[in-house]
């Protein structure tokens, strides 16, 4: 399926991404990072959004955030059992690309950082871009869904839509927009949004051309790899709607 998001250039996607960087006196110091992971690690009534007290548990969907946590796991490899799980808003499972023919964005910007938090031993559920634009997609009938609850949460929800709404018209010729971000904060929430899933050996391209930053997911082991990844291959649809309803009410 074809992507509202290559109609940006490489150059406009770098431009974006350097303009989501926090202020550099934040990330100035490696040593800042190992804090931020130290200060969470000492909330011991803080559980991730489940509340449980065993561990950290955790959201990343942002490659910004992943590239830090990449940082923090070369600094102490043990922070990476510290977490109990992750959730990462990232890659594919079905082969398909958004920034290029066989890489989603988000893993596409720094696949060297992906790799090295794929491969650190967290436990990880990957929720890709396909997930999104097969379940999270919302059409008419399902932005008029969410208009009906008219609360300013539902308003803003699809008003900073305005941009992808133009993007997927162009691209698909229907009006609507996916959620990549909240089907993969809905997962997390309520993993019984999850229909189909597989822990599987996944493998981040950091190699140049075409295939860099592709989530190569290993169906049949035919590499023999760790089954290092949780991935998502189909979602709830009618799930994930009632939760974002419910969300916006």
């Amino acid at each position: 399926m074809p992507s509202p998001y290559t109609k940006l250039s490489k150059k406009e996607f770098k431009k974006a991404y350097a303009n989501r960087r926090p202020s550099p006196k934040i990330l100035q110091k490696e040593s800042e990072i190992k804090r931020l992971f130290d200060l969470i690690f000492k909330q011991q009534n803080w559980g991730g959004i489940r509340g449980e007290r065993r561990g950290t548990g955790g959201i990343f969907p942002d490659d910004w955030f992943r590239k830090h946590i990449a940082k923090a796991i070369k600094e102490d490899p043990s922070i990476a059992k510290k977490i109990k799980h992750c959730y990462v808003m990232g890659g594919t499972s079905d082969g398909s690309g958004n920034v290029s023919a066989a890489a989603e964005y988000n893993i596409w910007v720094d696949p060297e950082a992906a790799k090295i938090v794929f491969n650190s031993g967290m436990a990880i559920t990957m929720v890709g871009w396909d997930n999104s634009y097969k379940y999270a997609m919302l059409r008419e009938s399902e932005i008029n869904d969410v208009k009906k609850i008219n609360t300013k949460y539902a308003h803003f929800a699809v008003d900073i839509q305005k941009v992808l709404r133009e993007l997927t018209f162009e691209t698909y010729g229907f009006d609507g927009f996916d959620l990549p971000d909240p089907i993969t904060m809905a997962i997390a929430i309520e993993n019984s949004i999850i229909e189909e899933s597989q822990q599987l050996h996944v493998v981040v391209d950091t190699r140049d051309g075409i295939t860099r930053g592709q989530t190569i997911v290993d169906y049949f082991d035919a590499e023999g790899g760790e089954q290092n990844i949780r991935v998502v291959t189909k979602s709830s649809e009618k799930k994930f709607m009632e939760l974002l309803i419910k969300s916006l009410s």
